[in-house]
Protein backbone atom coordinates (compact mmCIF):
# COMPACT_ATOMS: atom_id res chain seq x y z
CA UNK A 1 0.00 0.00 0.00
CA UNK A 2 2.84 2.37 0.85
CA UNK A 3 4.40 1.58 -2.52
CA UNK A 4 1.21 2.69 -4.29
CA UNK A 5 1.19 5.92 -2.29
CA UNK A 6 4.76 6.72 -3.29
CA UNK A 7 4.01 5.96 -6.94
CA UNK A 8 0.93 8.20 -6.83
CA UNK A 9 2.86 11.02 -5.13
CA UNK A 10 5.70 10.70 -7.66
CA UNK A 11 3.29 11.04 -10.61
CA UNK A 12 1.63 14.07 -9.00
CA UNK A 13 4.90 15.82 -8.11
CA UNK A 14 6.16 15.16 -11.63
CA UNK A 15 2.96 16.75 -12.98
CA UNK A 16 3.62 19.86 -10.86
CA UNK A 17 7.18 20.14 -12.23
CA UNK A 18 5.93 19.82 -15.82
CA UNK A 19 3.14 22.37 -15.32
CA UNK A 20 5.17 25.18 -13.73
CA UNK A 21 6.83 26.27 -17.04
CA UNK A 22 3.38 26.36 -18.67
CA UNK A 23 2.10 28.52 -15.80
CA UNK A 24 4.99 30.95 -16.27
CA UNK A 25 4.55 31.07 -20.05
CA UNK A 26 0.80 31.70 -20.04
CA UNK A 27 0.90 34.00 -16.99
CA UNK A 28 3.64 36.17 -18.51
CA UNK A 29 1.93 36.53 -21.88
CA UNK A 30 -1.43 37.30 -20.28
CA UNK A 31 0.31 40.01 -18.21
CA UNK A 32 1.80 41.64 -21.34
CA UNK A 33 -1.55 41.32 -23.17
CA UNK A 34 -0.33 39.02 -25.93
CA UNK A 35 -2.54 39.31 -29.01
CA UNK A 36 -3.41 35.57 -29.08
CA UNK A 37 -3.67 34.89 -25.36
CA UNK A 38 -5.23 38.03 -23.90
CA UNK A 39 -8.89 37.01 -24.11
CA UNK A 40 -11.50 35.50 -21.81
CA UNK A 41 -10.90 31.89 -22.90
CA UNK A 42 -7.14 31.88 -22.37
CA UNK A 43 -7.35 33.85 -19.14
CA UNK A 44 -9.75 31.17 -17.87
CA UNK A 45 -7.38 28.49 -19.08
CA UNK A 46 -4.41 30.18 -17.40
CA UNK A 47 -6.38 30.27 -14.14
CA UNK A 48 -7.18 26.59 -14.74
CA UNK A 49 -3.46 25.76 -15.16
CA UNK A 50 -2.17 27.80 -12.21
CA UNK A 51 -4.86 26.57 -9.83
CA UNK A 52 -4.41 23.10 -11.25
CA UNK A 53 -0.73 23.21 -10.32
CA UNK A 54 -1.65 24.12 -6.74
CA UNK A 55 -4.35 21.44 -6.67
CA UNK A 56 -1.91 18.80 -7.90
CA UNK A 57 0.70 19.85 -5.36
CA UNK A 58 -1.89 19.66 -2.58
CA UNK A 59 -2.98 16.21 -3.80
CA UNK A 60 0.64 15.00 -3.88
CA UNK A 61 1.35 16.37 -0.40
CA UNK A 62 -1.79 14.84 1.09
CA UNK A 63 -0.93 11.48 -0.46
CA UNK A 64 2.06 11.30 1.89
CA UNK A 65 1.23 13.63 4.79
CA UNK A 66 -1.75 15.37 6.38
CA UNK A 67 -2.21 19.12 6.86
CA UNK A 68 -5.50 20.82 7.69
CA UNK A 69 -4.82 24.02 5.72
CA UNK A 70 -3.69 22.13 2.63
CA UNK A 71 -6.72 19.83 3.01
CA UNK A 72 -9.04 22.85 2.92
CA UNK A 73 -7.31 24.18 -0.19
CA UNK A 74 -7.57 20.77 -1.82
CA UNK A 75 -11.31 20.58 -1.09
CA UNK A 76 -11.83 24.07 -2.54
CA UNK A 77 -10.17 23.03 -5.80
CA UNK A 78 -12.37 19.93 -5.94
CA UNK A 79 -15.20 22.37 -6.69
CA UNK A 80 -13.40 25.26 -8.38
CA UNK A 81 -11.46 23.43 -11.11
CA UNK A 82 -14.56 21.59 -12.47
CA UNK A 83 -16.33 24.96 -12.63
CA UNK A 84 -13.42 26.43 -14.60
CA UNK A 85 -13.89 23.55 -17.04
CA UNK A 86 -17.57 24.49 -17.37
CA UNK A 87 -16.56 28.13 -17.97
CA UNK A 88 -14.28 27.13 -20.86
CA UNK A 89 -16.98 24.91 -22.36
CA UNK A 90 -19.55 27.72 -22.15
CA UNK A 91 -17.11 30.13 -23.79
CA UNK A 92 -16.70 27.79 -26.76
CA UNK A 93 -20.43 27.05 -26.90
CA UNK A 94 -21.37 30.73 -27.16
CA UNK A 95 -18.61 31.37 -29.72
CA UNK A 96 -19.71 28.50 -31.98
CA UNK A 97 -23.44 27.88 -31.49
CA UNK A 98 -24.72 31.37 -30.63
CA UNK A 99 -21.88 33.25 -32.27
CA UNK A 100 -24.02 36.28 -33.17
CA UNK A 101 -24.87 36.75 -29.48
CA UNK A 102 -21.26 35.98 -28.52
CA UNK A 103 -20.07 38.91 -30.65
CA UNK A 104 -22.54 41.33 -29.08
CA UNK A 105 -22.15 40.50 -25.40
CA UNK A 106 -19.61 42.45 -23.30
CA UNK A 107 -17.13 39.58 -23.06
CA UNK A 108 -15.18 40.83 -20.06
CA UNK A 109 -18.37 41.44 -18.09
CA UNK A 110 -19.56 37.91 -18.94
CA UNK A 111 -16.15 36.53 -17.96
CA UNK A 112 -16.03 38.40 -14.64
CA UNK A 113 -19.58 37.35 -13.70
CA UNK A 114 -18.79 33.69 -14.49
CA UNK A 115 -15.54 33.88 -12.52
CA UNK A 116 -17.21 35.42 -9.47
CA UNK A 117 -19.98 32.79 -9.60
CA UNK A 118 -17.41 29.95 -9.81
CA UNK A 119 -15.48 31.28 -6.81
CA UNK A 120 -18.65 31.99 -4.80
CA UNK A 121 -20.12 28.51 -5.43
CA UNK A 122 -16.80 26.83 -4.56
CA UNK A 123 -16.42 28.81 -1.32
CA UNK A 124 -20.04 28.18 -0.34
CA UNK A 125 -19.73 24.42 -0.86
CA UNK A 126 -16.42 24.39 0.98
CA UNK A 127 -17.91 26.21 3.98
CA UNK A 128 -21.04 24.08 4.12
CA UNK A 129 -19.49 20.68 3.47
CA UNK A 130 -16.04 20.89 5.03
CA UNK A 131 -15.81 23.82 7.46
CA UNK A 132 -19.32 23.68 8.91
CA UNK A 133 -19.96 27.42 8.96
CA UNK A 134 -23.69 26.95 9.65
CA UNK A 135 -23.22 24.13 12.13
CA UNK A 136 -23.62 21.65 9.27
CA UNK A 137 -20.61 19.71 8.03
CA UNK A 138 -21.76 17.74 5.02
CA UNK A 139 -18.54 15.75 4.73
CA UNK A 140 -19.44 14.00 8.00
CA UNK A 141 -22.58 12.59 6.38
CA UNK A 142 -21.66 9.92 3.79
CA UNK A 143 -24.79 10.61 1.72
CA UNK A 144 -24.21 14.38 1.55
CA UNK A 145 -20.50 13.83 0.93
CA UNK A 146 -21.32 11.55 -1.99
CA UNK A 147 -23.78 14.04 -3.50
CA UNK A 148 -21.59 17.14 -3.23
CA UNK A 149 -18.01 15.89 -3.31
CA UNK A 150 -18.53 13.23 -5.97
CA UNK A 151 -21.85 14.05 -7.60
CA UNK A 152 -21.02 17.72 -8.04
CA UNK A 153 -17.70 16.96 -9.71
CA UNK A 154 -19.26 14.36 -11.98
CA UNK A 155 -22.12 16.71 -12.91
CA UNK A 156 -19.72 19.55 -13.73
CA UNK A 157 -17.55 17.47 -16.07
CA UNK A 158 -20.57 15.79 -17.62
CA UNK A 159 -22.12 19.21 -18.24
CA UNK A 160 -18.88 20.37 -19.88
CA UNK A 161 -18.82 17.28 -22.08
CA UNK A 162 -22.46 17.71 -23.14
CA UNK A 163 -21.94 21.40 -23.93
CA UNK A 164 -18.88 20.62 -26.06
CA UNK A 165 -20.50 17.68 -27.88
CA UNK A 166 -23.60 19.76 -28.63
CA UNK A 167 -21.37 22.49 -30.04
CA UNK A 168 -19.57 20.00 -32.29
CA UNK A 169 -22.81 18.37 -33.49
CA UNK A 170 -24.43 21.74 -34.12
CA UNK A 171 -21.56 22.82 -36.33
CA UNK A 172 -21.67 19.54 -38.23
CA UNK A 173 -25.45 19.37 -38.73
CA UNK A 174 -26.69 22.94 -38.90
CA UNK A 175 -26.91 24.39 -42.40
CA UNK A 176 -27.61 27.87 -41.05
CA UNK A 177 -24.47 28.10 -38.96
CA UNK A 178 -21.62 30.44 -39.74
CA UNK A 179 -18.58 28.60 -41.17
CA UNK A 180 -16.32 27.87 -38.21
CA UNK A 181 -12.69 28.96 -38.43
CA UNK A 182 -9.85 26.64 -37.50
CA UNK A 183 -8.95 28.68 -34.40
CA UNK A 184 -12.38 28.26 -32.79
CA UNK A 185 -12.42 24.57 -33.69
CA UNK A 186 -8.97 24.16 -32.12
CA UNK A 187 -10.16 25.73 -28.87
CA UNK A 188 -13.26 23.54 -28.83
CA UNK A 189 -11.21 20.35 -29.25
CA UNK A 190 -8.76 21.69 -26.66
CA UNK A 191 -11.56 22.06 -24.13
CA UNK A 192 -12.94 18.62 -25.07
CA UNK A 193 -9.56 16.90 -24.49
CA UNK A 194 -9.35 18.37 -21.01
CA UNK A 195 -12.90 17.32 -20.13
CA UNK A 196 -12.45 13.71 -21.34
CA UNK A 197 -9.26 13.34 -19.29
CA UNK A 198 -11.04 14.57 -16.16
CA UNK A 199 -13.95 12.18 -16.71
CA UNK A 200 -11.44 9.30 -16.89
CA UNK A 201 -9.86 10.63 -13.69
CA UNK A 202 -13.22 10.74 -11.93
CA UNK A 203 -14.33 7.27 -13.04
CA UNK A 204 -10.96 5.80 -12.01
CA UNK A 205 -11.27 7.37 -8.54
CA UNK A 206 -14.67 5.77 -8.10
CA UNK A 207 -13.31 2.38 -9.14
CA UNK A 208 -10.72 2.68 -6.37
CA UNK A 209 -13.19 3.88 -3.73
CA UNK A 210 -16.00 1.42 -4.45
CA UNK A 211 -14.17 -1.66 -5.73
CA UNK A 212 -10.64 -1.22 -4.37
CA UNK A 213 -8.96 -1.85 -7.74
CA UNK A 214 -5.60 -0.25 -7.09
CA UNK A 215 -4.47 -0.02 -10.73
CA UNK A 216 -7.14 2.63 -11.24
CA UNK A 217 -5.34 4.84 -8.73
CA UNK A 218 -2.40 5.13 -11.16
CA UNK A 219 -4.81 5.57 -14.09
CA UNK A 220 -6.49 8.39 -12.18
CA UNK A 221 -3.19 10.21 -11.59
CA UNK A 222 -2.07 9.74 -15.20
CA UNK A 223 -5.44 11.11 -16.36
CA UNK A 224 -4.91 14.14 -14.09
CA UNK A 225 -1.50 14.68 -15.73
CA UNK A 226 -3.09 14.39 -19.18
CA UNK A 227 -5.96 16.70 -18.22
CA UNK A 228 -3.51 19.56 -17.74
CA UNK A 229 -0.63 18.73 -20.08
CA UNK A 230 -2.25 17.21 -23.20
CA UNK A 231 -4.55 20.19 -23.95
CA UNK A 232 -1.62 22.57 -23.56
CA UNK A 233 0.64 20.56 -25.87
CA UNK A 234 -2.24 20.38 -28.36
CA UNK A 235 -2.46 24.19 -28.38
CA UNK A 236 1.23 24.58 -29.16
CA UNK A 237 0.98 22.04 -31.99
CA UNK A 238 -2.19 23.41 -33.61
CA UNK A 239 -1.78 27.18 -33.20
CA UNK A 240 1.23 28.30 -35.22
CA UNK A 241 1.35 31.75 -33.64
CA UNK A 242 1.47 30.20 -30.18
CA UNK A 243 4.16 27.76 -31.29
CA UNK A 244 6.30 30.65 -32.55
CA UNK A 245 5.67 32.60 -29.35
CA UNK A 246 6.94 29.65 -27.32
CA UNK A 247 10.12 29.47 -29.42
CA UNK A 248 10.70 33.22 -29.01
CA UNK A 249 10.05 32.94 -25.27
CA UNK A 250 12.64 30.17 -24.94
CA UNK A 251 15.15 32.23 -26.93
CA UNK A 252 14.52 35.24 -24.70
CA UNK A 253 15.07 33.13 -21.59
CA UNK A 254 18.30 31.76 -23.03
CA UNK A 255 19.50 35.26 -23.93
CA UNK A 256 18.59 36.49 -20.45
CA UNK A 257 20.61 33.65 -18.95
CA UNK A 258 23.60 34.52 -21.18
CA UNK A 259 23.31 38.21 -20.26
CA UNK A 260 23.33 37.36 -16.56
CA UNK A 261 26.40 35.19 -17.00
CA UNK A 262 28.10 38.05 -18.86
CA UNK A 263 27.20 40.48 -16.05
CA UNK A 264 28.59 38.10 -13.43
CA UNK A 265 31.77 37.66 -15.46
CA UNK A 266 32.11 41.43 -15.93
CA UNK A 267 31.69 42.07 -12.20
CA UNK A 268 34.21 39.35 -11.41
CA UNK A 269 36.77 40.86 -13.79
CA UNK A 270 36.11 44.32 -12.38
CA UNK A 271 36.66 43.12 -8.81
CA UNK A 272 39.85 41.32 -9.83
CA UNK A 273 41.16 44.44 -11.59
CA UNK A 274 40.32 46.65 -8.63
CA UNK A 275 42.03 44.27 -6.21
CA UNK A 276 45.13 44.14 -8.41
CA UNK A 277 45.28 47.95 -8.60
CA UNK A 278 45.03 48.23 -4.83
CA UNK A 279 47.79 45.62 -4.47
CA UNK A 280 50.05 47.59 -6.85
CA UNK A 281 49.45 50.82 -4.93
CA UNK A 282 50.34 49.07 -1.71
Amino acid sequence: MDGNRYIAASILFFTVIVMIPFDIFFGYHIAIKHKILFNAYFITYTAYLVNGTLYTFFAAYLTLWENNIIRIGYQFYQYFIPLLSVMMALNRFTAIVVWTWHKRIPKWTFFVINGICAIAISVMLLFVNHIGIFGIRGADDPVIDKVFARGFKAAAYLASLIIEVVAVLYRKLSKKSQPINSFNMTLLIHSLISTVCWIINFVSNQMVKFYGIEIFDSISNVALFCGFVLPTVYLFIKIQGLHNTLIDFCKDLRQLKLNRKAQVFHKSVKRTTTSQQMYNVT
